[in-house]
């Protein structure tokens, strides 16, 4: 939302985004479905999480 200030008033003005179609390519489908690729990316995440400095992540030592 963009606030606009025309002098006599403050409002807000909705610009609204041009509809897109939806495009489904499935040549990544079967990928994304995959359970083993699902568990790696999982964790590949985690791993990723991990090593940022996150201070707002408690990290639970019994987790470990």
């Amino acid at each position: 939302m963009i606030i606009k200030d025309d002098g006599r008033a403050i409002a807000p003005v909705h610009i609204q985004d041009p509809s897109v179609e939806p495009v489904f390519d499935d040549t990544g489908f079967s990928e994304l479905i995959d359970e083993e690729t699902h568990w790696r990316l999982k964790h590949d995440l985690v791993e990723h999480l991990g090593r940022l400095d996150l201070p707002h992540i408690e990290v639970n030592s019994d987790d470990e």
